[in-house]
């Protein structure tokens, strides 16, 4: 019975690790090769295999794994490949030598691979012609006048069209001919911006019309050059400030209908997003995306991302923020408060709450800074209190023994009341409250703080 069960095991084990890439890369002889794959917005590792003296290696990997891979030994040694068929093989000496690598039994890598090549090529001959080509608009010392123009213009034409008749006429059931207009439309954005402008329109519109809850998108790792780029694009296309966001909230509207039926990816494509555009300060767009998020009822979201997108619909700019009581441990000047005072903090003309903590290495960088503008704030009426989302009471102390400000830490953590009564899911995060305890607003630096507060001060003089 025991041998029965360990058979049955090793046979359960092959079922799911089912196909192989195999092959010899001469170069990387008895090194380490590791195959990487995408699910959603993360490289995972698929397989790990050390190469023979002769450079042989076999690969398995799970066989429901469809899409892009790519083979590293090192950050500068990569192959991009495409699992798409059972038990592929490829022959080369190494993988920075792309040219030397050759694909077996693997129809779409091959055609990926010659693409890769002559897109370059054709790439860099349309950048040279477009370079060139203003200078030849008026001049009238050729013959016929305008001739070369008007050839380079039909070859800039050809060129660019070359790109989609080469992937009409690849097959239906190919990946290639899937993925390659995703991943031009990511390269050409940047030219775009850069030279390019009168694109611009179009790279919109293809991107609205993309269908994201497509099975391959998953695992075909452009989920985040797709949206982040998009939104770059938006934000550098040259638009007033009021149209980017109106454009960004129309992609966003775009984006979340292609995923309205698809959970796990609507939940993981919000939180990129949503972190992308506050990194961004894009802060408009992102409330737009919090509260159409948090009002649609067509989705499922996940607690996690529920709490990190109610901090825009509960604690946005003019609404009432909960009352902070001082518990715990309580630090100012380097001095414990007695621990029984249990007062509330918030009672001064303006409040900046500071929620951070000495494992956050941004808190490290950016908290002591507030030394520089404390004593020239409290002039003008400002107080700071400092959160902590320590857990230890020794690296709380340490951290803030030498802030002039009352410190506040319960040893909680992310588990802390303050913490979840205010929705903080990042550090450090800050609040500006009036005496009243009313958002004033959601500083994304110390540096606005400052500007805020001086502006304030200028206009009530």
């Amino acid at each position: 019975m025991k041998g029965f069960l360990v058979n049955l095991f090793i046979f359960s084990q092959l079922i799911s690790f089912s196909n192989t890439l195999s092959g010899t890369l001469a170069g990387h002889a008895e090194q380490e090769l590791t195959l990487y794959g995408y699910s959603h917005f993360k490289s995972i590792v698929l397989a790990k295999a050390l190469l023979t003296q002769n450079g042989e290696f076999t690969l398995n990997y799970a066989n429901d794994y469809k899409g892009m891979a790519y083979l590293q030994f090192s950050a500068k040694e990569q192959l991009f490949v495409i699992l798409h068929q059972q038990n592929m093989k490829l022959a080369g000496t190494h993988l920075i030598e792309p040219n030397s690598i050759v694909f077996e039994n693997s129809y779409d890598n091959t055609i990926f691979s010659n693409y890769g090549r002559v897109h370059s090529r054709s790439e860099n001959i349309l950048a040279g012609l477009k370079h060139v080509l203003p200078f030849y608009k008026d001049v009238v010392l050729l013959s016929p006048p305008n001739a070369f123009y008007l050839a380079t213009l039909k070859e800039i034409d050809r060129l660019e069209k070359k790109d989609q008749e080469y992937i009409k006429q690849l097959h239906d059931t190919s990946y290639v001919k899937w993925f390659l207009p995703h991943r031009k439309l990511i390269g050409d954005i940047s030219a775009s911006v850069q030279k390019y402008p009168e694109r611009i329109p179009e790279h919109i519109k293809q991107f609205r019309e993309i269908n994201f809850s497509h099975s391959n998108m998953v695992t075909s790792g452009l989920l985040a050059n797709l949206i982040e780029s998009h939104y770059w694009l938006l934000e550098n296309s040259g638009k007033t400030l009021e149209s980017m966001y109106a454009a960004m909230n129309k992609s966003t509207d775009a984006l979340m209908a292609s995923l309205q039926h698809y959970d796990e990816l609507l939940n993981s494509t919000t939180n990129h997003l949503f972190d992308y555009l506050e990194k961004h300060s894009l802060l408009k767009a992102s409330e737009y995306l919090a509260l159409k998020m948090l009002t649609d009822n067509s989705c499922t979201l996940d607690n996690d991302l529920v709490k990190q997108l109610e901090t825009y619909r509960i604690m946005k700019v003019g609404n009432k923020a909960p009352p902070i009581k001082a518990q715990g441990i309580l630090l100012k000047n380097g001095k414990e408060i007695a621990e029984n005072d249990n007062f509330e903090v918030l009672n001064n003309k303006i409040t900046l709450v500071v929620f951070g903590s000495s494992w956050c290495e941004t808190c490290r960088k950016e908290i002591p800074k507030l030394k520089n503008y404390y004593a020239a704030w409290q002039e003008k009426g400002v107080e700071v209190v400092f959160v902590s989302l320590d857990n230890e009471a020794t690296a709380f102390n340490d951290f803030a023994k030498s802030f002039p400000w009352l410190s506040i830490c319960d040893l909680q953590g992310w588990e802390s009341p303050i913490v979840n009564n205010y929705y903080v899911f990042s550090t450090p995060t800050m609040f500006l409250l009036d005496n009243k305890q009313n958002i004033l607003v959601r500083p994304i630096s110390i540096e606005q703080v400052d500007a805020w507060v001086k502006h304030r001060i200028k206009n009530e003089e």
